[in-house]
């Protein structure tokens, strides 16, 4: 029983192993958490060696079942110690677990080489920005956050989170290579995937998410905002019943390099693909059915080179438009290739604001080998 803000078990040894517990959290603190790795904060001469080779598996985790508890998190990965000497050497895994009831954040990582895959994060009770998973650098570490996998996670309840995943930094260096794959996301009130800040060679693969509401900025949210991105793959993901939410939004990506986009599933959302400002966006063979608008591209305050190319792609049944231009277009070099898709059943296949290409010099907006049906 976890209880007066402790944690149940402190990890601080090699190639531990914790399997086939359940950990029960009292109600009444916000710092509870059920198994957490050695602290940061504690001195050199009150650390061992590390965690390295830790596993975690087939736990249960029951949180309170109702709000008021706000119990902390299940698992708490921290990073290393403050000289930025990297503790852990082999994999650290945390799979098959299962987390019940008042979540606040099911599993947090911030460190790096950790594998979370095949767990259950089932909010039944709503908690205000609750969240399933977090992989993050840590402001108080040196170390880079590299080498997360997120895998084959069910992640949602009656109730779901705010965030079922969130990537990013809170100082220093990126994210980097960070894998969400397989993951099976419903329920999220605010963000399926929300990655931010620094991030380097990011993969997002192969999800599903249901359900997502249309109270944040959608089920796949790259933001920015806070730093560049390079490096980010977003494929194979099905994006489906989430009425008047954004299927993928690509925030301020001013500083982004190289953004593929490929193989997308998106089916009655609000927004199927929202892009505010880019570089190097890369749109191919994705499939986008039953929106109000299926491309939407804001070009406001771009960088001194954009390109965007959507290439083999199906967009049907769009209430307002197939895809949308808005903005001045007044970017350097504005580069948009529009080559080898289907529109069908629009109200309009290709729209332009009244406004876009009024801005110095003029975009190079190049439509050719389309269907228009």
């Amino acid at each position: 029983i976890v209880e007066d803000g402790d944690s149940t078990i402190v990890v601080d040894a090699n190639n531990t192993t914790i399997a086939n517990n359940t950990i029960i959290f009292d109600s009444g603190s916000n710092t509870d958490i059920g198994i957490e790795t050695v602290p940061n904060s504690l001195s050199p001469e009150e650390k061992f060696d590390g965690v390295s080779g830790l596993t975690i598996h087939n736990n249960v985790f029951n949180h309170p079942d109702d709000s008021s508890g706000n119990t902390y998190a299940g698992v708490y990965i921290n990073p290393s110690d403050d000289d930025g000497e990297d503790l852990i050497t082999a994999q650290v895994s945390v799979t098959n677990n299962t987390f019940n009831g008042a979540i606040t954040v099911g599993i947090v990582s911030e460190h790096d080489n950790v594998v979370i895959s095949d767990n259950t994060l089932n909010a039944s009770v709503s908690v205000s920005s609750n969240n399933g998973i977090i992989v993050r650098q840590a402001a108080t570490a040196d170390d880079q956050v590299s080498d997360v996998t997120i895998e084959s996670n069910t992640i949602g309840g009656s109730a779901g989170f705010n965030s079922a995943i969130e990537a990013g930094t809170f100082a220093g260096d990126p994210v980097n290579n960070l894998t969400v794959s397989s993951n099976d996301i419903t329920n999220a009130s605010h963000e399926g995937v929300l990655i931010e800040g620094d991030v380097d060679k990011v993969d997002i693969e192969n999800n599903t998410f249901t359900s997502i509401s249309d109270q944040g900025d959608g089920a796949i949210v790259l933001n920015a905002t806070e730093g560049p991105f390079t490096l980010v793959n977003v494929t194979g993901n099905t994006i489906q019943d989430s009425s008047g939410a954004t299927g993928l939004n690509i925030l301020d990506q001013s500083e982004n390099v190289d953004l593929d986009v490929e193989g997308l599933t998106i089916d009655n959302v609000s927004t199927g693909i929202d892009i505010s400002d880019g570089r190097d966006i890369s749109i191919n063979n994705v499939d986008i059915n039953s929106t109000a608008v299926g491309i939407n591209y804001n070009d406001d305050n771009g960088p001194d080179t954009d390109d965007l190319n959507i290439t083999n792609s199906e967009i049907t049944h769009a209430d307002t438009a197939g895809i949308q231009f808005n903005g001045d277009g007044d970017s350097d070099n504005l580069d948009v290739r529009v080559h080898f898709n289907t529109f069908s059943d629009n109200e309009i296949g290709i729209e332009t604001a009244t406004d876009f290409g009024d801005g110095d010099p003029d975009p190079n907006v190049d439509l050719t080998f389309n269907d228009f049906v």
